[in-house]
């Protein structure tokens, strides 16, 4: 009687179910990860909220945040304020009329340690030619670790922080980091929720375009 942990495929009719199962676990470590899920930042600060919890009464159940935008909902750049590293409050109307490239990322992304060079290379290049390149922290604090990270990584562009999260719903996304590039005239050029190095070339041959002539 044939062994009952055994499988038939083609080519190779005895295929062991634990080398399978061997393969598969090799394949799913194998994939990408330089996607960093937004969820990471909060959840030191959640497993201290639920273990305070445990000690109230309980209470009504808290209203569900509203999903993020459907993929391509987002036409132009939304209207809001977030404020620097020093605290002085930043309106994204100030970039009427400028190419601008956000990126979203946070200290603890360690993808989002990619972007730096490509954004700085940018930001040198096309910075006194009407480019806006800002870095929006989701990170929940200190702030001086964030103002930290920036010194070391030195990262010469604008830097926003965005603490209480307010942005990625609008945007649309859910990893990290997330780059967006819009046009003269406000409208999105190119959405890259979740960016990756693999879209290095085309975010930097996106903004060069709109500086072709000029």
């Amino acid at each position: 009687m044939e062994d009952s942990r055994t499988a038939s495929a083609p080519g190779n009719p005895r295929v062991t179910l634990g080398a399978l199962a061997s393969a598969l676990a090799a394949f799913a470590f194998s994939l990408p990860t330089t996607a960093c899920a937004i969820a990471a930042a909060s959840a030191p600060a959640t497993a201290s909220a639920t273990s305070a919890s445990a000690a109230k009464p309980a209470s009504s159940p808290a209203t569900p945040s509203a999903p993020a935008a459907p993929a391509g909902a987002l036409r132009s750049l939304p209207a809001f304020t977030l404020p620097d590293l020093e605290g002085k409050a930043h309106d994204s109307k100030e970039w009427a009329g400028k190419v601008v490239v956000l990126d979203f990322w946070a200290t603890w992304c360690t993808g989002c340690r990619e972007t730096i060079p490509v954004l700085m290379r940018l930001q040198d290049k096309f910075g006194t030619k009407g480019l806006v390149v800002a870095g929006v922290s989701l990170d929940k604090g200190p702030k001086e670790k964030v103002a930290k990270f920036t010194r070391k990584m030195k990262m010469g562009y604008r830097i926003l922080w965005d603490a209480d999260d307010t942005l990625s719903k609008v945007f649309g996304f859910e990893g990290l980091p997330s780059v967006y590039v819009f046009g003269r005239d406000g409208a999105l050029l190119k959405a890259m929720p979740q960016y990756t190095a693999a879209q290095e070339k085309e975010m930097e041959a996106l903004v060069e375009g709109q500086f072709q002539g000029g």
